[in-house]
């Protein structure tokens, strides 16, 4: 981000400031925090930001300059995603993944499987047929990778 601070009148009123200067900084960010209240400690949410529901989370930047009397203020929007870190797989898909051969089933690796139970319970209505009762309705069972989550990590300005 680069931007004009104060004009050059300003800056010659003081000595060894004239010119173009560069300021890096980094600011590390938390990944958690405590709420006033509450116990416990809550990780950030990432950004996020959706014209239809007219929610929204946006991370801020402001930073304050000070030359004599005069101030100058900059902000800038930026993006934050968390850095997620899943747990390792399963051993025995570590090895499937190691020797190049097919993921083992539920069956075989059930420390890298999760099981969800599904049911139904409502009403089913089509185009031909009236609306009809059903009742609770017991799906097959499913199946999913563990662990539930990938890596990831950003954070861009806008």
């Amino acid at each position: 981000m680069t931007e004009k601070l104060w004009p050059k009148s300003t800056i010659t009123q003081i000595d060894n400031i004239l010119g173009d200067f560069s300021l890096p900084f980094a600011i590390p960010i938390p990944t958690s925090v405590s709420l006033s209240g509450r116990t416990g400690f809550y990780r950030l949410p990432q950004s996020f930001k959706d014209q239809l529901t007219r929610a929204s989370v946006q991370y801020q930047l402001s930073v304050r300059f000070k030359c004599g009397l005069e101030r100058q203020y900059l902000q800038t929007l930026f993006n934050y995603v968390p850095c997620i870190k899943p747990d390792p797989p399963s051993p025995l898909r570590q090895l499937s993944y190691e020797n190049r051969s097919p993921l083992l089933g539920p069956e075989a690796d059930p420390e890298g499987w999760k099981t969800i139970f599904v049911t139904f319970d409502g009403d089913i209505s089509t185009w031909m047929r009236p609306r009809q009762r059903v009742g609770e309705v017991f799906l097959p069972e499913m199946h999913q990778l563990m662990p539930l989550c990938s890596a990831r990590c950003q954070c861009s300005f806008l």
